[in-house]
């Protein structure tokens, strides 16, 4: 798994939206945000981005005061971008489909308006096949982020680290305790960022949360309220939640 993580460079797709808008979709610059009756319309299926694409009016999460301790609900399947190439489709949640990188790489077209630097990101993943896929937090301009994955090579443990251009491959800063991957079942993934600390966990959905964290790591970047999605190629793996909460 880790030599075959080498061999692979990333085209950034996210073009001359502007610098601003493209900014604005990776890195959480507030903008407006998705009316609940949205969320019924047509996904873009594999939909790279292109200038006319990276729109600042078409949101990515249910409105929020910001200020309040509410969760904000990202409307998985609706607009998405990829810094890396990734399309995707709708299928009981967002799928990832192919990919440039070999670890592709999606994130709401607009960010959340999320009101803190501090927050908390948790997602749902169904996980039809074997294979990586994982929650993104503290993404930045580029794509940049920090991670929890379900596992690093073979071995069915979470681990923890951070992945940028042009390479895309993780680092391997920390693993959790081992599980037992059963295909279809559905599993939880949480990373909390305060400052340059990121905190992660993972658990099967159906059982309890686990009371603390499995994995902290020290962040590259203290700052970046943007959060994501990856797979390790196109696994099936299938996002059908992503909320964030304060802190």
């Amino acid at each position: 798994m880790i030599a075959h993580r080498r061999a692979f460079t990333a085209a950034l797709l996210l073009g001359a939206a502007g610098v601003a808008g493209a900014c604005n979709a990776l890195i959480g610059a507030p903008d407006r945000v998705l009316d609940e009756e949205d969320a019924g319309r047509p996904d873009r299926r594999n939909d790279a981005p292109d200038a006319n694409d990276l729109e600042p009016a078409e949101g990515g999460q249910d409105e929020v005061d910001a200020g309040t301790d509410a969760a904000i609900t990202i409307l998985v399947g609706t607009d998405w971008a990829s810094p890396n190439g990734a399309t995707w489709i709708v299928d009981g949640g967002t799928v990832i489909t192919a990919f440039t990188a070999t670890h592709p790489v999606i994130v709401p077209r607009v960010q959340p308006a999320i009101p803190s630097e501090d927050y908390t990101a948790t997602a749902t993943v169904r996980a039809p096949n074997d294979g990586e896929f994982g929650l993104l937090t503290r993404v930045q301009a580029d794509g940049s982020a920090v991670l929890i994955g379900s596992k690093f090579g073979a071995e069915f443990r979470p681990f923890m680290g951070s992945f940028s251009p042009p390479d895309w491959n993780p680092s391997d800063d920390g693993r959790g305790p081992t599980y037992t991957f059963v295909a279809g079942s559905r599993y939880k993934l949480k990373l909390r960022a305060i400052a340059n600390q990121v905190s992660g966990k993972m658990w099967v959905a159906t059982e309890p949360e686990p009371a603390t964290f499995q994995l902290v790591v020290t962040s590259p970047w203290s700052t970046g309220r943007g959060v994501g999605f990856y797979t390790y190629g196109a696994i099936g793996a299938v996002l059908e939640d992503l909320e964030i909460t304060v802190p």
